[in-house]
């Protein structure tokens, strides 16, 4: 539907309505332009659906044998789903009531932790040799223990010098490994001081989820700024500013962007866990058209 199409006064028909799921659901589909299946649907939807089909993996995957880096993955998917479950919380909650207001802040920070947890899982789950594999582990470890070095030096002085020992030992180690001594001049120290979580730094994931690492960029900065109550969160750079209008408008972007990982994350599950026959095909296709999509700096212009 082209702008001129649209008939303001319906559509501020639309915008007026107490806020619902089905109402956002018909915006949509009053302002899809592309047609596609995915668009004629409210960013609430999507995301619900995406929920349920990554919760209902999760509980097909208890027990099953995987490797080390799996398993931990399987924990960040858990985690993702019970994120994802605290945010429909907030919007459906306001729907019915018992949340006066649409909590637009509160989903932004969640849905940039899904997206954290979404390239955290993926990185896990990398077919990697047994090598690469261990030089990973070990920098996990490293990262994890001098965090805990910063978490006891002000409470507990004489865990936080155990930690230490820890991490002395875990550097000794770090620095024995070929694919460590292989690194850049600037990336060993940063390696060893627990600084560097992703060996080749978190945009490197980004790729093999057919994301793109300029619109990523774009999306992380606009919902960390909310994590951390930058200026961008709330100052306004236009007059006419009207709250609620802006609140469902900025939590449906939010989710837009959670359900986008999420798909992704569910959608490798299925293939590392062998699911595919446990699930409609027709439903596995619809998820399939959902990831397939690659967000580009194109799709903001």
């Amino acid at each position: 539907m082209s702008d001129e199409q649209l008939d303001p006064k319906r559509l501020a028909e639309l915008l007026s309505l107490p806020y619902s799921v089905k109402t956002q659901s018909e915006i949509a589909k009053y302002l899809n332009k592309r047609g596609s299946k995915t668009n004629d649907r409210a960013a609430e939807e999507n995301f619900e659906g995406v929920m349920m089909f990554l919760s209902i993996i999760s509980s097909k995957i208890v027990g099953l044998p995987m490797s080390a880096g799996h398993s931990l993955g399987t924990a960040i998917l858990g985690k993702i789903c019970v994120t994802a479950m605290s945010i429909q919380d907030l919007f459906r909650g306001h729907e019915a009531g018992r949340l006066p207001f649409m909590d637009h802040s509160s989903i932004a920070v969640l849905s940039r932790t899904i997206i954290d947890s979404s390239i955290m899982y993926w990185y896990l789950t990398e077919e990697v040799s047994e090598e690469e594999w261990d030089f990973r582990y070990k920098v996990m470890q490293i990262h994890d223990i001098a965090a805990r070095v910063r978490l006891f030096k002000g409470l507990i002085s004489e865990e936080a010098d155990e930690q230490r020992a820890r991490l002395k030992s875990l550097r000794d180690e770090l620095k024995e490994m070929p694919l460590f001594r292989k690194r850049r001049e600037e990336e060993p120290d940063k390696l060893r001081g627990g600084q560097q979580l992703y060996v080749n730094g978190m945009r490197s994931v980004l790729a093999s989820m057919n994301y793109d690492e300029r619109y990523y960029d774009g999306v992380y900065n606009y919902l960390s700024a909310y994590v951390h109550s930058m200026p961008l969160s709330y100052f306004r750079d236009k007059d006419g500013f009207e709250q609620t209008f802006w609140q469902r408008t900025f939590a449906q972007y939010a989710l837009h962007h959670a359900w986008v990982m999420m798909v992704r994350v569910a959608l490798r599950e299925v293939e590392l866990s062998g699911l595919e026959s446990q699930f409609d095909a027709e439903l596995l296709s619809e998820f399939r058209a959902m990831a397939a999509h690659r967000p580009t700096v194109v799709d903001a212009a």
